[in-house]
């Protein structure tokens, strides 16, 4: 289902957050110049 991200067929938590923000980035920049990546990870304080 992730074979757009390029990871082996065994890959850590880190390598596939890796590759899905780079994916996003890259996706927000296809949008234009009204979208902004804020933060990598962020805690719901609700």
């Amino acid at each position: 289902m992730l074979e757009f991200l390029g990871l082996k067929d065994e890959y850590s938590e880190s390598e596939l957050e890796e590759a899905l923000i780079r994916h996003l980035g890259t996706f927000l920049l296809e949008l234009g110049s009204d979208f902004a990546f804020v933060g990598r990870q962020k805690s719901s304080m609700m």
